[in-house]
């Protein structure tokens, strides 16, 4: 039913249901989130600003998460008197860990909101509840970020290229294309501009997507992949906190760094160090 109310293919509606089932199982299963934290608190080991805490396995069951409290507060409780530079701080560590996550480590906390950060007044950030992780496979993130790369450097043949090859795009005609060309170009804005203030009164991007959307709806060739499912939740969830916090910067500069190292893992230009 859902699927003929969004004019969908099933199979599609079924594989999105499939993964978020996946995920609210694994947030279950407290065993998994502790070697999640560990896991993630050792890749950001040398991070100055991020922190994650420890656990203790030894007081740890399938029930119960045992781990230190690290300080912090919510961030509405961190808006109420934080500085311009902390803001700007925070929101600058909120980026830069979102695309480490994604492009470096492949490994994502997918379920980014204001009580999941916290925040001190310096702007270092902590993050708590690694219950929902979701794993990128190597190649899949390298064409995603070819694909994004290509939408800022205003390279339609080669974004609906990568589009197709990650499953975004599943059949070829203008008129699809057209759709998700425009749809791209609204919604990658942040990282075409040379610089970007999220929750800028001239910041209307929320508005514009969701005007957008019917249009995308309208066409069933335009799909979401599985792996799309939880990375455009992480994302909204941290484009959320950066509109908040009123955060400047150079998206695009920042993307392309992460992007292209994802990029020369898939094409074996440098080793691959990550350990699961």
């Amino acid at each position: 039913i859902t699927g003929r109310v969004l004019r969908r293919d099933p199979d599609e509606i079924n594989a999105v249901f499939e993964e978020i089932r996946e995920r609210l199982i694994e947030e279950l299963d407290y065993y998994q989130e502790a070697a999640n934290l560990e896991w993630f608190r050792n890749a950001f080991s040398d991070v100055e600003g991020v922190s994650i805490p420890k656990t203790y396995p030894e007081l740890c069951t399938k029930r119960v998460l045992t781990m230190d409290k690290i300080p912090g507060k919510s961030a509405d409780e961190f808006l109420v008197d934080a500085t311009p530079e902390a803001r700007q701080r925070a929101g600058t560590l909120l980026v830069k860990s979102f695309y480490t996550m994604v492009y470096n480590l492949r490994a994502l906390h997918a379920d980014p909101h204001g009580g999941n950060y916290l925040f001190q007044p310096d702007g270092s950030i902590g993050i708590i509840d690694f219950g929902c992780v979701k794993r990128f496979d190597p190649y899949w993130i390298a064409d995603y970020g070819k694909m994004t790369m290509a939408c800022i450097d205003n390279n339609p043949q080669l974004a609906l290229d990568c589009a197709e090859k990650v499953g975004i795009l599943a059949t070829r005609n203008p008129e699809t294309e057209r759709v998700l060309w425009e749809f791209t170009q609204i919604i990658g804005e942040p990282l075409i501009a040379e610089e970007y203030t999220c929750g800028a009164s001239d910041d209307p991007l929320t508005n514009r997507i969701a005007q957008y959307v019917p249009a995308v709806l309208r066409q069933p060739e335009i799909q979401t992949p599985p792996d799309i499912v939880m990375l455009h939740r992480s994302l909204h969830g941290i484009y959320t906190m950066l509109r908040k916090l009123k955060h400047t910067y150079n998206y695009g500069q920042l993307f392309r760094g992460h992007a292209q190292h994802a990029i020369d893992v898939a094409e074996g230009r440098i080793t691959d160090t990550i350990s699961t």
